[in-house]
């Protein structure tokens, strides 16, 4: 088993994303909650997207304030994930003889939900080996040994990074130790071992701010209905601006536009 065969899962608050390490880009990148339609319907995943109008969709989600506590609702989004497609899944896993998972996590853990998330995993997903980081580590580690670091060898590599991760919850600026780019982590004959080369992540120094995107989705929203439609009730659809376009940051250019636009309105005329 090499690690190219691992799957790689990235939890968040709005969507997973998944696929092989060797990848570029994710395979799938699918809403992380489940939605029923008049307590009778229930959609998991995907197929929450396959429905062209989802008002009245109740909402539940895994993920709350950044933690995933909802293992249950966790679980059958991944048993969509692992199904198999011939089963009418997504089929992930279709083609590896073996579960090799590495999740991503929060910068800050709490050993309690940490604990809940292995036991899901091992005994409810039946994966055959997994491990857990938070995300600015796999990125602080693709940022030393990665493409761009191999094209400056010339120039040190910096021992510490920061990354700023910025989610659906909450925004964090974590200081990160490197190891050193030419240590390698290959596997062994009972499969991919993780970690030996992953960055530290300074502890002490990690700041949150409860800043992330569905604080500016609801701002977004409330600007909206204060001054067009009523959109009180359309998250999904505040939500899928972003989806639409094909980059996510012209949510943000319209949300700027309308807080501009309602400061100017409020100044007084020079006529």
């Amino acid at each position: 088993m090499s690690v190219e065969d691992v799957i790689a899962i990235d939890v968040g608050g709005d969507t997973l994303k998944a696929g092989r390490v060797n990848q570029e880009a994710p395979a799938f990148v699918i809403p992380n909650c489940t939605a029923t339609l008049k307590f009778t319907q229930k959609f998991v995943a995907d197929q929450i997207d396959r429905v062209p109008n989802q008002k009245g969709f109740n909402y539940k989600r895994s993920v709350e304030r950044g933690y995933l506590v909802h293992t249950a609702t966790q679980a059958e989004i991944l048993n969509r994930l692992f199904e198999p497609k011939n089963a009418g899944g997504l089929g992930i896993c279709d083609d590896v003889p073996h579960r090799f998972v590495a999740m991503t996590e929060p910068p800050v853990g709490i050993p309690a939900l940490q604990s809940e998330l292995d036991e899901m995993m091992f005994e409810t997903m039946q994966v055959d080996n997994f491990f857990r980081a938070p995300a600015v580590l796999f990125a602080a580690l693709a940022d030393s040994v990665g493409p761009a670091a191999a094209g400056s060898s010339a120039t040190p590599q910096p021992e510490v990074r920061m990354v700023v991760d910025s989610g659906y919850s909450f925004s964090h600026a974590v200081p990160v130790i490197t190891p050193n780019p030419g240590a390698s982590d290959q596997g062994s004959e009972r499969g991919p071992t993780f970690g030996n080369t992953l960055p530290k992540a300074i502890g002490k120094a990690i700041r949150r701010v409860d800043i992330g995107g569905k604080l500016l989705t609801n701002c977004l929203k409330d600007f909206i209905s204060y001054r067009k439609f009523d959109m009180s009730e359309e998250l999904a659809l505040i939500e899928g601006m972003d989806a639409c376009r094909t980059h996510a940051r012209n949510m943000f250019f319209c949300f700027c536009f309308l807080f501009l636009s309602t400061i100017n309105a409020a100044q007084p005329s020079s006529n």
